[in-house]
Protein backbone atom coordinates (compact mmCIF):
# COMPACT_ATOMS: atom_id res chain seq x y z
CA UNK A 1 0.00 0.00 0.00
CA UNK A 2 1.24 3.53 -0.72
CA UNK A 3 3.12 5.04 2.20
CA UNK A 4 2.71 1.90 4.31
CA UNK A 5 5.83 2.80 6.29
CA UNK A 6 4.38 6.25 6.96
CA UNK A 7 0.99 4.92 8.01
CA UNK A 8 2.68 2.89 10.74
CA UNK A 9 4.44 5.96 12.16
CA UNK A 10 1.87 8.73 12.00
CA UNK A 11 -0.09 9.44 15.20
CA UNK A 12 -3.72 8.39 14.84
CA UNK A 13 -4.99 11.75 16.12
CA UNK A 14 -3.31 13.47 13.21
CA UNK A 15 -4.47 11.30 10.34
CA UNK A 16 -7.68 9.63 11.45
CA UNK A 17 -9.51 11.10 8.47
CA UNK A 18 -6.65 12.33 6.28
CA UNK A 19 -6.44 11.56 2.60
CA UNK A 20 -3.94 13.60 0.62
CA UNK A 21 -4.26 14.53 -3.01
CA UNK A 22 -7.98 14.12 -3.57
CA UNK A 23 -9.07 16.12 -6.59
CA UNK A 24 -10.18 15.57 -10.15
CA UNK A 25 -7.76 13.28 -11.88
CA UNK A 26 -5.50 12.92 -8.86
CA UNK A 27 -5.26 9.59 -7.02
CA UNK A 28 -5.51 9.79 -3.25
CA UNK A 29 -2.69 8.82 -0.92
CA UNK A 30 -4.04 7.31 2.28
CA UNK A 31 -1.88 8.45 5.16
CA UNK A 32 -3.07 5.86 7.64
CA UNK A 33 -6.19 5.14 9.62
CA UNK A 34 -4.75 3.17 12.52
CA UNK A 35 -5.72 3.70 16.13
CA UNK A 36 -2.21 3.30 17.53
CA UNK A 37 0.34 6.04 17.92
CA UNK A 38 3.79 5.73 16.41
CA UNK A 39 5.17 4.98 19.87
CA UNK A 40 2.68 2.17 20.40
CA UNK A 41 3.64 0.34 17.21
CA UNK A 42 7.29 0.52 18.18
CA UNK A 43 8.48 2.98 15.53
CA UNK A 44 11.75 4.76 16.18
CA UNK A 45 11.15 8.41 16.94
CA UNK A 46 12.86 10.82 14.52
CA UNK A 47 15.69 12.79 16.09
CA UNK A 48 18.58 15.01 15.07
CA UNK A 49 21.83 13.18 14.38
CA UNK A 50 25.27 14.64 13.82
CA UNK A 51 26.14 11.64 11.66
CA UNK A 52 23.12 12.19 9.43
CA UNK A 53 23.86 15.93 9.22
CA UNK A 54 27.44 15.13 8.20
CA UNK A 55 26.28 12.66 5.55
CA UNK A 56 23.84 15.23 4.17
CA UNK A 57 26.49 17.97 4.09
CA UNK A 58 28.96 15.64 2.38
CA UNK A 59 26.38 14.76 -0.26
CA UNK A 60 25.43 18.39 -0.83
CA UNK A 61 29.07 19.39 -1.15
CA UNK A 62 29.64 16.78 -3.84
CA UNK A 63 26.53 18.01 -5.63
CA UNK A 64 27.90 21.54 -5.63
CA UNK A 65 31.07 20.19 -7.21
CA UNK A 66 28.93 18.46 -9.88
CA UNK A 67 30.22 15.03 -8.99
CA UNK A 68 28.28 11.82 -9.56
CA UNK A 69 26.44 11.11 -6.34
CA UNK A 70 23.41 9.13 -7.46
CA UNK A 71 24.41 6.00 -5.54
CA UNK A 72 24.95 7.88 -2.27
CA UNK A 73 21.67 9.76 -2.62
CA UNK A 74 19.90 6.49 -1.92
CA UNK A 75 21.76 5.78 1.32
CA UNK A 76 19.63 4.87 4.32
CA UNK A 77 20.78 7.98 6.21
CA UNK A 78 19.69 10.36 3.48
CA UNK A 79 16.44 8.51 2.86
CA UNK A 80 15.69 8.66 6.58
CA UNK A 81 15.75 12.46 6.39
CA UNK A 82 12.97 12.46 3.81
CA UNK A 83 10.97 9.90 5.78
CA UNK A 84 11.27 11.96 8.94
CA UNK A 85 10.05 15.07 7.12
CA UNK A 86 7.11 13.11 5.72
CA UNK A 87 6.23 12.15 9.30
CA UNK A 88 7.00 15.34 11.22
CA UNK A 89 6.31 17.94 8.52
CA UNK A 90 9.40 19.95 9.49
CA UNK A 91 13.16 19.45 9.61
CA UNK A 92 16.17 20.26 11.76
CA UNK A 93 18.80 19.89 9.02
CA UNK A 94 20.39 22.77 7.11
CA UNK A 95 18.25 23.77 4.18
CA UNK A 96 21.26 24.69 2.05
CA UNK A 97 22.21 21.02 2.16
CA UNK A 98 18.71 19.55 2.21
CA UNK A 99 17.55 21.30 -0.96
CA UNK A 100 20.38 19.63 -2.87
CA UNK A 101 19.07 16.25 -1.76
CA UNK A 102 15.46 17.14 -2.61
CA UNK A 103 16.41 18.42 -6.07
CA UNK A 104 18.58 15.37 -6.76
CA UNK A 105 15.82 12.99 -5.68
CA UNK A 106 13.30 14.72 -7.93
CA UNK A 107 15.65 14.38 -10.90
CA UNK A 108 16.20 10.71 -10.04
CA UNK A 109 12.46 10.03 -10.01
CA UNK A 110 11.88 11.85 -13.28
CA UNK A 111 14.79 10.00 -14.88
CA UNK A 112 13.45 6.61 -13.78
CA UNK A 113 9.82 7.32 -14.67
CA UNK A 114 10.63 8.78 -18.08
CA UNK A 115 12.32 5.54 -19.13
CA UNK A 116 8.93 3.83 -19.35
CA UNK A 117 6.82 6.92 -19.90
CA UNK A 118 8.78 9.66 -21.69
CA UNK A 119 7.22 13.11 -21.82
CA UNK A 120 7.03 14.45 -25.37
CA UNK A 121 4.36 17.07 -25.00
CA UNK A 122 5.08 20.79 -25.06
CA UNK A 123 2.92 22.92 -22.77
CA UNK A 124 2.49 26.58 -23.66
CA UNK A 125 5.63 26.44 -25.77
CA UNK A 126 7.70 25.01 -22.89
CA UNK A 127 9.43 21.67 -23.35
CA UNK A 128 9.73 18.96 -20.70
CA UNK A 129 13.41 19.69 -20.09
CA UNK A 130 12.69 23.40 -19.72
CA UNK A 131 10.07 22.60 -17.10
CA UNK A 132 12.57 20.46 -15.18
CA UNK A 133 15.25 23.15 -15.34
CA UNK A 134 12.79 25.77 -14.10
CA UNK A 135 11.79 23.47 -11.24
CA UNK A 136 15.40 23.02 -10.15
CA UNK A 137 15.96 26.79 -10.17
CA UNK A 138 12.83 27.31 -8.07
CA UNK A 139 14.02 24.83 -5.44
CA UNK A 140 17.46 26.44 -5.35
CA UNK A 141 15.89 29.88 -4.86
CA UNK A 142 14.21 28.99 -1.56
CA UNK A 143 16.00 30.37 1.50
CA UNK A 144 14.09 27.94 3.74
CA UNK A 145 11.95 24.80 3.25
CA UNK A 146 8.66 25.47 1.46
CA UNK A 147 5.61 24.85 3.61
CA UNK A 148 4.75 22.00 1.23
CA UNK A 149 7.95 20.09 2.06
CA UNK A 150 6.06 17.28 3.82
CA UNK A 151 3.91 16.45 0.81
CA UNK A 152 6.91 16.90 -1.49
CA UNK A 153 8.87 14.27 0.43
CA UNK A 154 5.89 11.93 0.29
CA UNK A 155 5.82 12.17 -3.50
CA UNK A 156 9.57 11.57 -3.71
CA UNK A 157 9.32 8.49 -1.50
CA UNK A 158 6.24 7.09 -3.25
CA UNK A 159 6.46 8.29 -6.88
CA UNK A 160 4.35 5.43 -8.24
CA UNK A 161 1.21 6.98 -6.80
CA UNK A 162 1.20 8.72 -10.19
CA UNK A 163 1.71 6.27 -13.03
CA UNK A 164 2.33 8.96 -15.66
CA UNK A 165 5.51 11.02 -15.62
CA UNK A 166 3.86 14.28 -16.62
CA UNK A 167 1.25 13.95 -13.85
CA UNK A 168 3.93 13.40 -11.20
CA UNK A 169 5.88 16.37 -12.53
CA UNK A 170 2.76 18.55 -12.47
CA UNK A 171 2.07 17.55 -8.85
CA UNK A 172 5.62 18.46 -7.85
CA UNK A 173 5.42 21.78 -9.70
CA UNK A 174 2.32 22.74 -7.71
CA UNK A 175 4.20 22.04 -4.48
CA UNK A 176 7.35 23.92 -5.46
CA UNK A 177 5.84 27.04 -6.98
CA UNK A 178 4.81 28.52 -3.63
CA UNK A 179 6.13 31.41 -1.56
CA UNK A 180 5.45 30.44 2.07
CA UNK A 181 8.33 28.77 3.90
CA UNK A 182 8.92 26.99 7.20
CA UNK A 183 11.75 27.64 9.65
CA UNK A 184 14.46 25.05 10.19
CA UNK A 185 14.05 23.89 13.77
CA UNK A 186 16.81 23.64 16.32
CA UNK A 187 17.59 20.18 17.69
CA UNK A 188 15.70 20.95 20.91
CA UNK A 189 12.67 22.42 19.12
CA UNK A 190 12.61 19.44 16.76
CA UNK A 191 12.71 17.01 19.69
CA UNK A 192 9.79 18.83 21.31
CA UNK A 193 7.85 18.70 18.06
CA UNK A 194 8.44 14.97 17.69
CA UNK A 195 7.48 14.35 21.31
CA UNK A 196 4.19 16.16 20.78
CA UNK A 197 3.46 13.99 17.73
CA UNK A 198 4.45 10.75 19.42
CA UNK A 199 2.44 11.55 22.55
CA UNK A 200 -0.64 13.45 21.33
CA UNK A 201 -2.94 15.17 23.81
CA UNK A 202 -6.39 13.62 24.42
CA UNK A 203 -9.18 15.06 22.26
CA UNK A 204 -11.08 18.04 23.70
CA UNK A 205 -14.59 17.51 25.13
CA UNK A 206 -17.63 18.09 22.89
CA UNK A 207 -18.62 21.70 22.32
CA UNK A 208 -21.93 21.20 24.18
CA UNK A 209 -20.24 19.62 27.21
CA UNK A 210 -20.92 21.47 30.48
CA UNK A 211 -18.80 20.10 33.34
CA UNK A 212 -21.00 21.93 35.94
CA UNK A 213 -24.25 20.52 34.65
CA UNK A 214 -25.97 17.88 36.79
CA UNK A 215 -27.21 14.79 35.02
CA UNK A 216 -30.99 14.37 34.92
CA UNK A 217 -30.92 11.03 36.71
CA UNK A 218 -28.65 12.41 39.44
CA UNK A 219 -30.90 15.43 39.91
CA UNK A 220 -34.00 13.28 40.04
CA UNK A 221 -32.58 10.91 42.63
CA UNK A 222 -31.35 13.83 44.73
CA UNK A 223 -34.73 15.54 44.63
CA UNK A 224 -36.60 12.38 45.63
CA UNK A 225 -34.34 11.68 48.62
CA UNK A 226 -36.01 13.66 51.45
CA UNK A 227 -34.92 11.57 54.41
CA UNK A 228 -32.82 13.08 57.17
CA UNK A 229 -29.28 11.85 57.75
CA UNK A 230 -30.52 9.65 60.58
CA UNK A 231 -33.23 8.08 58.47
CA UNK A 232 -36.18 10.07 59.90
CA UNK A 233 -38.73 11.52 57.55
CA UNK A 234 -38.46 15.22 56.71
CA UNK A 235 -42.13 15.56 55.70
CA UNK A 236 -43.94 18.68 56.94
CA UNK A 237 -47.52 19.27 57.83
CA UNK A 238 -49.94 20.57 55.16
CA UNK A 239 -49.90 24.04 56.68
CA UNK A 240 -46.13 24.24 56.53
CA UNK A 241 -45.73 23.82 60.32
CA UNK A 242 -44.10 21.06 62.24
CA UNK A 243 -45.66 17.60 61.83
Amino acid sequence: APLAWLASRRPATRVASSVVGVSAGRPPIALGHGTMTAKAVGAKAPRYSDDVAHALHSFASSERRDKKSKSRSGSSQLTSILKDIAFVGETCYAWDDLRKLVAHKIKDVLHDKSKDDPVKEVRDGVTYQQRVDKLMKAIDAFHAPPFTIQRLCELILEPDVYTRTHKWLFAVEKLVYVTTVLPVLSADAYAARVKALMNPLPPPPPLNHDPDAVADDDFGSAASDTSAPGGDSMDTAPDGGAP
